[in-house]
């Protein structure tokens, strides 16, 4: 699952931008979390920062599975936010995802290096993440992504608004770190 087959399928891909784009439905910034559903990528806390209403004109798209209970709670307040949060389910082309948002976020409570943090780096997509594990090891905060402080959600929030008050000139310098 954590191969990636890179197609060379413009179509495919436009489709799926546009498709993005509908998912986007008039929201200002579309973010992007890629995980299985387990307790270290604390997506409780992912959820509670994109369910603030400082973030109503902000949406996430939630990629990923596994443990049951966690699911049923991203499906309950994707319905709760009025799809500000919005769960795809398990999905293959992720790269594709991540080549149509403004940026990855993780949450994560503990880990090592996750791999999707390195597929994202791979296709320029800026990080925001918490500062955990080997994160801090290939994130240079303000550079190639952001990482908050800790792990509240105020200070993921912070991170978060602070990306999305960046100008576009500064997110190419970002992207093109990565």
């Amino acid at each position: 699952e954590n191969g990636i087959k890179k197609e060379n399928n413009k179509q495919h891909f436009d489709d799926l931008k546009n498709g993005i784009e509908t998912l986007k439905g008039g929201f200002k910034h579309i973010f992007l979390f890629v995980g299985r559903f387990s307790c270290q990528k604390n997506i409780p806390l992912l959820l509670e920062v994109f369910s603030d209403n400082s973030l109503k004109d902000t949406k996430l798209l939630i990629i990923g599975d596994g443990n049951e209970e966690i699911k049923t709670t991203v499906i309950k307040q994707s319905s709760l936010t009025k799809n500000r949060i919005q769960y795809l389910g398990k999905k293959r082309n992720i790269l594709d995802y991540m080549n149509a948002v403004d940026a990855l976020v993780l949450t994560s409570s503990h880990e090592g290096l996750p791999i999707v943090i390195l597929e994202a780096l791979s296709v320029g997509l800026p990080i925001i993440s918490s500062p955990v594990g080997g994160i801090p090891d290939v994130i240079n905060n303000k550079t190639n992504g952001f990482l908050s402080k800790g792990l509240s959600k105020k200070e993921i929030l912070d991170v978060i608004n602070e990306f999305r008050l960046l100008d576009s000139k500064k997110i190419s310098k970002i992207k093109k770190n990565n």
